[in-house]
């Protein structure tokens, strides 16, 4: 698997759970707009250095290919901390210490951390009636590759 499909992977495992879990709570990848007036959330796909496991003839190399999700949730400023820990959840049944994909196309995801959490909000995420509630998580996966 590529780092494409990994991300196309990763991303319909996101749309396909986050709607139904968090109540349609709107989301965005990387930069992309989202509405930010009310809770929202926005995952990053980051890939690290490959690791080359196995050696031999072109299409016999195994590679393990690490990366990181990250996701920032914001919780609209009338709801605070408590919809915040609802969407920690909702990311971590998600994604905390699962595999998903099938056959050559496996990601394994590891435990989830938690960077920051803010009940006030240190971002430019500004609501009509204050700052959201902020928090960040990043959870180490792998996936391998054969070339």
């Amino acid at each position: 698997m590529n780092q494409y499909t990994a991300r196309k992977l990763i991303a319909q495992r996101w749309m396909t759970l986050w709607p139904s879990l968090s109540s349609s709570t709107p989301y965005a990848f990387d930069d992309d707009p989202c509405d930010k007036a009310a809770s929202y959330a926005i995952l990053a796909v980051e890939f690290g250095d490959e690791l080359q496991r196995t050696f031999g003839q072109p299409g016999n190399r195994k590679f393990t290919c690490p990366g990181e999700i990250e996701f920032e949730l914001y919780a609209a400023p009338a709801t605070g901390k408590k919809r915040l820990d609802e969407m920690i959840g909702y990311v971590k049944s998600m994604f905390d210490s699962v595999a998903f994909g099938t056959g050559d196309d496996l990601i394994q995801c590891f435990t989830i951390s938690q960077y920051g959490y803010s009940s006030k909000g240190s971002s430019a995420a500004v609501g009509s009636s204050g700052q959201h509630a902020f928090s960040m998580l990043s959870v180490d996966f792998e996936h391998y590759e054969v070339r």
